[in-house]
């Protein structure tokens, strides 16, 4: 299989990273793994969510400017709207 390629569209298109283009088999085994595990997450609940999701956000909210960086290397958005755009001060 190929590489997905990701890039600097502000900087000529540098390459930033890549990552393995799936196969049509490992997709279908994703989805049907997704599928099982969307069943187990409704059954949880909402408070058994909630504790899991909670370190999650806190890491998220943790390295939300390294995010917001990245996400400016990726799109070419300016680093202000990149913040805004990934959570800016509703994580705080």
């Amino acid at each position: 299989m190929g590489k997905l390629i990701s890039t600097n569209p502000a900087k000529g298109y540098a390459k930033l990273g890549e990552v393995d283009i799936s196969s049509d088999s490992d997709i279908k085994e994703k989805v049907s793994l997704a599928n099982e595990a969307k069943l187990n997450w409704k059954e949880m609940g909402a408070s058994k969510r909630i504790e899991l999701l909670k370190p999650i956000y806190e890491e998220f909210k943790a390295r939300r400017d390294e995010i917001a960086l990245l996400t400016t290397r990726e799109t070419g958005m300016a680093l202000k709207e990149s913040k805004a755009a990934v959570g800016g001060r509703h994580l705080d």
